[in-house]
């Protein structure tokens, strides 16, 4: 191989590398995501009380009552939130993360199952009479990772929701990835890094 060529390989890996934060979830498992993402957690909450200070100037804009809803969802442990830093000023494209209460033992052998619930039980969360778009919904295997996915329209006109069940050691995980859908395209291609990083503990 050309000598060229090796230093394009490593300064393209260093470049990921550069770019890439850890992720560390209180709910069984490590990654990394890119720095695009502002990572609030009842960890990263620990050590910086005032993180949103630190996000762009549209995260720093975002609603007092908003940021502290977030801060209280995040410290009580229930929910992990990450927010891409590079949203649009009028809709902050964000993944978040919970543990289900029952863990799905196994997930292929239920893929029918939920995914004939899910359209009813997303209407009824939403509250929207008119909501019936579901785009898929199937078992797949995602950079090793076995997971139900499925994709809907989002609460709000003009966005869409990309959700994930997968299994941790003792827990089922809902992953949800909710983004502007002039913008999903690069999104979910940042947040698949999570996946693709992804280690169970």
């Amino acid at each position: 191989m050309k000598i060229t060529n090796i230093l394009a390989i490593m300064i393209f890996f260093f470049t990921l590398t550069a770019n890439a934060q850890d992720y560390k979830s209180a709910f069984g498992f490590t990654s990394k995501i890119s720095d695009n993402w502002l990572i609030v957690t009842r960890e990263t909450l620990s050590k910086n009380i005032d993180i949103f200070n630190f996000g762009t100037k549209e995260i720093k804009k975002m609603d007092d009552s908003l940021k502290s809803q977030i801060k209280k969802m995040a410290l009580s442990g229930k929910m992990e939130l990450l927010y891409y830093k590079k949203s649009d000023i009028d809709f902050y494209d964000n993944i978040n993360l919970f543990v289900e209460q029952q863990k799905i033992s196994n997930l292929k052998k239920r893929t029918t199952e939920l995914c004939t619930i899910f359209p009813q039980q997303i209407k009824q969360v939403y509250n929207r009479n008119d909501y019936t778009k579901m785009h898929y919904c199937k078992f797949e295997n995602i950079y090793g990772v076995n997971a139900i996915s499925y994709s809907f329209d989002g609460a709000l006109y003009g966005t869409r929701s990309y959700g994930y069940y997968f299994n941790t050691k003792d827990s089922t995980i809902t992953l949800t990835i909710t983004c502007k859908n002039n913008k999903c395209d690069e999104v979910k291609k940042d947040a698949d890094l999570i996946f693709k990083n992804l280690v169970l503990n």
